[in-house]
């Protein structure tokens, strides 16, 4: 069987498999999800009303509490990937992966300061840095 697409070649740096790609890829693309959630979720809505003056926190704010660390914890990595990947470029580079944005749309949209082959190892490099961090 031949190289898959979405595969680079294993002599390649930043080789990783198909599937280890499109994982990563996939969990990057939950992003915006998780940006949209954590924004929902609110202190508010974990006060256990009946538990307010005997200074006990509910399960309802524990598990709301750990949601919220969960989701933070998420997208700081994918925040911190881009910003070790490359310090000038990294806001190019989570949109890229995170919203699935082509070169093209960065570049002449965006107004990203970089050619095509720069970008795109960049590119790659995210995705390698990206499985060293995500277990």
């Amino acid at each position: 069987m031949g190289r898959l697409k979405n595969e680079l070649s294993e002599k390649s740096k930043y080789h990783l498999s198909k599937h280890r790609y499109l994982e990563l890829k996939h969990f990057c693309l939950q992003y915006p999800e998780w940006k949209e959630k954590l924004k929902a979720i609110t202190e508010l809505s974990a006060i256990d009303v009946g538990r307010l003056g005997s200074g006990q926190i509910s399960n309802e704010t524990e598990r709301i509490a750990f949601e919220r660390l969960k989701l933070q914890n998420r997208i700081n990595l994918v925040e911190r990937t881009a910003m070790e990947t490359d310090k000038s470029l990294w806001f190019y580079i989570l949109v890229g992966v995170t919203e699935e944005r082509s070169y093209e749309y960065l570049r002449s949209v965006m107004g990203m300061p970089c050619g095509r082959n720069m970008y795109y190892d960049r590119y790659r490099a995210f995705y390698w840095l990206m499985d060293r961090g995500v277990q």
